[in-house]
């Protein structure tokens, strides 16, 4: 099985936070890695909803699931 993702940055003046944002598709459920910060607290929203605040390791790897099975699409946005 395959999915595919279609990842999009963004850093907005100082006073912003910092986000990325992409969606997954596939027809199977995927396991998502995604290098970031090491050591820091991201919150992570799956179809716009939080599914809480998560900590990179001290590589800045980031692990996270998408459960596609129900849906055609899933859209990730991790924000610090």
């Amino acid at each position: 099985a395959s999915s595919s993702a279609s990842p999009s940055a963004k850093a907005s003046s100082p006073h912003h936070r910092w986000e990325i944002s992409f969606a997954v598709e596939g027809a199977e459920d995927a396991q998502i890695t995604i290098g970031l910060s090491e050591d820091t607290e991201y919150e992570v929203f799956v179809n716009e909803e939080s599914i809480g605040k998560m900590k990179t390791n001290l590589s800045g790897k980031l692990i996270l699931s998408a459960e596609l099975a129900e849906a055609a699409e899933v859209k990730v946005r991790i924000a610090k």
